[in-house]
């Protein structure tokens, strides 16, 4: 979870429309944990 968290940091620093748009929301502790037990499924 943290270097998935990490990749979206990065990505936002990187991407302006990125970071004022779904970062936040991508950024949630529930998201990213959904996010991080999808990728870990497969």
């Amino acid at each position: 979870m943290k270097m998935l968290a990490k990749s979206k940091l990065e990505k936002a620093l990187q991407d302006n429309r990125y970071a004022q748009g779904s970062y936040a929301a991508e950024m949630e502790q529930a998201a990213l944990l959904a996010e991080a037990k999808a990728n870990l499924k497969q």
